[in-house]
């Protein structure tokens, strides 16, 4: 998460070469926070003469003018003129890294829990947007790059018509596409950021991990917590938000409950714990909330009911009992 009173430091560690992934994130957020902190950067790259001491000073007095008056942390004098040097010189042969990464342009923001949206974009290349998620493109997409920005989950199906590669960035992890069609689920509160190919292949790493590449049938999942990536077998349910399509096999009754209350955005609970130990095995496609929870009940021999949501007024739960 994005520190504004620690970004003089983390400035001087990323010339430096000693920034975290973390610490280049916010680097990154900072500068893509507003006009006025890459307009900066811009004017420090158009000098010709370098004078570390006024360069520093001039970079201190933004930063703590920015800074909603919270204390700037200063740095050791080798630090400031490392940083100094850095900003005025090195700018210029970043060329596309972090610090010219223009701001993303908002392509779609599906804030409603109920819907999910279908997007086609300027290559031909079509993203499926789950609720309560965010995509935006980076620079001129489709102009000798394709690069997007999720907040949240999608499904990306890539047509082989556009310029560059297709390149995810979902926080501190990267997705670059390989010729595939697959779903990325990055919400923020989650632990992990998870990925399942459908087809083709993707690599699926960070910039100080080389990660994994996955292959058709195959799902990622990256710890945020302990930076590690792990491959396992993919799950048949993963793209169920777009497809309505729910294949269980010998699944836990509790599984499977929760992959429908995900999708349906319903609540359906169990009115003896240990039911959720049972398995299922059937096929839901398209069927509505009241057919599936029905099916259920009759395959189980169990009854459905709704009631109100504890706590609620309005909301009703299915309950299965």
């Amino acid at each position: 998460m994005f520190v504004e009173k620690d970004i003089d430091l983390i400035i001087a560690r990323h010339f430096g070469g000693t920034a975290s992934p973390q610490e280049t994130q916010s680097l990154q957020e900072w500068l893509l926070a507003s006009e006025k902190n890459r307009a900066f950067f811009s004017t420090l790259v158009s000098k010709q003469k370098v004078n570390t001491h006024a360069a520093w000073g001039k970079v201190s007095e933004y930063i703590h003018r920015v800074s909603t008056n919270r204390p700037v942390i200063w740095l050791r004098p080798a630090l400031r003129y490392a940083a100094a040097i850095a900003l005025l010189v090195g700018l210029s042969a970043l060329g596309y890294t972090i610090l010219w990464q223009p701001a993303p342009t908002i392509l779609a923001t599906v804030e409603s829990v109920e819907t999910a949206q279908q997007h086609t974009l300027q290559d031909s290349s079509s993203v499926f947007l789950n609720k309560d998620s965010r995509l935006s493109y980076i620079g001129n997409y489709g102009k000798g790059k394709r690069e997007l920005q999720l907040t949240g989950e999608a499904f990306f199906e890539v047509a082989p018509l556009g310029e560059g590669q297709f390149l995810v960035h979902a926080e501190e992890v990267l997705i670059k596409d390989i010729g595939t069609a697959f779903n990325v689920q990055a919400y923020p509160a989650s632990d992990s950021i998870i990925v399942f190919v459908q087809h083709g292949e993707v690599q699926f790493y960070t910039l100080t991990n080389e990660g994994l590449t996955l292959h058709a049938g195959e799902t990622g999942i990256f710890d945020k917590r302990t930076k590690a990536f792990t491959r396992t077998a993919g799950d048949a349910n993963a793209i169920a938000y777009k497809t309505h399509l729910f294949v269980f096999h010998n699944t836990p009754l509790g599984k499977a409950i929760a992959d429908i209350s995900k999708v349906y955005n319903v609540h359906i609970a169990l009115a003896d714990p240990a039911l959720a130990a049972h398995t299922i095995s059937v096929t839901f496609e398209n069927e509505s909330i009241e057919e599936i929870v029905g099916i259920i009940g009759e395959t189980l021999d169990l009854r459905a009911t709704t009631s109100p949501k504890k706590g609620t007024s309005t909301e009703q739960e299915w309950i299965l009992e």
